[in-house]
């Protein structure tokens, strides 16, 4: 089953994430599919005029890699887990054999071991901040705490390890950077709990004191370490994001995945075009011939026929086109995207296509869905909407990847920005009178848009709907609302 995950992206976006698991990858081609429904109110007066593909898709991010694997917190604190086993077994292979193959494998050890440390420490923070009870979120977060002391001594034994044999400079390299990226993430993670716990434990407690004091300590020892990620009082530090970034990127790529996105259907298009040049042309061919036969060869009527003929020549031409045209958009997305490993092996293909949806061509469950997630008692608020629809479709061939190391999945990531939507808002704020006590009073209210937002995600024959309103105003998101239908009922 799909796993997604929206949330709000720099103000202007949302960010839906996907996860497509490996136990998904069954048949001999996994095939998923996502579908969204973006319903927009008549106010932003957004239409197929003045939002054309071209904007959506210049206003679409995304990409796809595969999914980081997943491990427990405590598997790499166990001296006997497979994750920890296998790092440390490649790095006394590469001391006895000095193979620059030996190298390379290492190297992607590191980063496998790094990316998924800081997977398994996010999952365990949202563990904690889901927790309801304040006695036990104070003893897991305590026990967070001291796992995490324990996993960055464990990777800085395995860091002075390296860095005593006589390994290549690349190792070496690798090696630092990872640790450096290791602490830089934890400490961005110790601040989600920080943030998340402050309106549970009391900033004064031991274990908001403690949380405070390991990231103290991470940043003393990248400053000890020299590691130039470390932020300085009084500078723009605008160094440290750039090379947080340019860290993450190292780390995690190993998980790219290389892709070739090309227009689909354009043989197609020019066969259709020829078609309707050819059309025309008959038309053109067969006026000429039976004027010349009605008045015979360089006369005043045959001419006047010859340049109507010609006139109608180029609408028929143009008109058959764009006909030809409307159907092969139906025939065919807008764009194949060719996904392949880093090593040039092709594992599967995306499609995707979007356009402007008419409401008598929606899917009942999607019609029926948005009509439950009116706000108001109006039955029929949405008559105006005008409704996006991006679609894609993937094809994964299950044979090449069984044969890849720890394949847990591939993740795809789409940001859209909404700022075209927001261009004719009317401002956030508006000012009203209000009732207090015996007299009026002037306040500012919010100004907000809902942007209702469905998705069909389909796994092979399975199929899930996930619903969810975009709260925006004119400056942007100002948050993301699940919706639940089962309690609209």
């Amino acid at each position: 089953m799909i796993k997604d995950h929206i949330k709000a992206h720099a103000g202007q976006s949302f960010e839906l994430k996907l996860d497509f698991p490996a136990n998904d990858f069954s048949d001999r081609t996994a095939h998923f599919g996502m579908d969204m429904f973006l319903f927009l109110p008549p106010a932003l007066d957004v239409n197929k005029h003045n939002y054309t593909k071209h904007d959506f898709y210049k206003s679409l991010k995304s990409y796809i890699r595969l999914s980081t694997p997943s491990y427990p917190l405590a598997t790499f604190l166990n001296e006997d887990s497979l994750i920890k086993r296998e790092l440390y077994s490649v790095l006394e292979e590469v001391i006895c054999t000095r193979s620059h193959r030996n190298d390379n494998i290492l190297i992607r050890k590191i980063k496998k071991y790094v990316s998924s440390t800081n997977k398994g420490v996010g999952d365990e923070v949202k563990r904690i901040l889901l927790l309801k009870d304040t006695v036990l979120t104070e003893i897991e977060a305590n026990t967070f705490i001291a796992d995490c002391h324990n996993l960055r001594e464990t990777y800085c034994s395995f860091r002075s390890k390296v860095h005593m044999a006589d390994l290549s400079e690349s190792i070496k390299k690798a090696a630092c950077w990872a640790d450096e990226y290791q602490s830089l993430m934890l400490e961005e993670q110790l601040y989600t709990l920080f943030n998340g716990l402050t309106g549970k434990l009391t900033p004064t407690s031991e274990t908001m004191n403690r949380l405070h004091q390991l990231v103290l300590a991470e940043i003393r020892y990248r400053k000890k370490a020299q590691y130039p990620s470390v932020a300085k009082a009084d500078d723009s530090n605008e160094h440290l994001l750039h090379r947080r970034g340019r860290l993450k990127r190292y780390i995690e790529s190993n998980l790219f995945l290389n892709t070739d996105t090309r227009k689909e259907g354009v043989f197609y298009e020019q066969v259709f075009f020829s078609l309707a040049a050819g059309l025309a042309m008959v038309f053109a061919t067969a006026i000429a011939f039976a004027s010349q036969y009605a008045f015979g060869n360089l006369t005043l009527p045959f001419f006047i026929v010859l340049v109507i003929s010609y006139m109608f020549k180029d609408r028929i031409k143009e008109l058959t086109r764009l006909y030809f045209d409307k159907k092969r958009k139906k025939m065919f997305f807008d764009f194949r995207t060719a996904i392949s490993l880093q090593k040039q092996i092709q594992i599967g293909v995306m499609r995707e296509s979007f356009r402007f949806e008419k409401r008598n061509y929606l899917p009942n469950e999607i019609k029926g869905a948005r009509e439950r997630m009116r706000v108001t008692e109006i039955s029929e608020e949405w008559i105006g909407d005008k409704v996006l629809h991006y679609k894609t479709q993937i094809k994964i061939s299950t044979r090449k990847t069984r044969k890849l190391e720890d394949f847990e999945g591939i993740t795809q990531i789409f940001r859209l920005n909404i700022t075209p939507f927001t261009i004719k808002m009317d401002d956030q704020e508006k000012e009203v009178f209000i009732k207090s006590k015996k007299q009026l009073k002037r306040q500012m209210i919010h100004r907000v848009y809902h942007l209702n937002l469905i998705f069909r995600f389909t796994s092979g024959n399975e199929v899930q709907y996930k619903y969810y309103k975009l709260i925006t105003n004119k400056l942007g998101i100002k948050r993301i609302d699940r919706v639940n239908l089962a309690e609209l009922t």
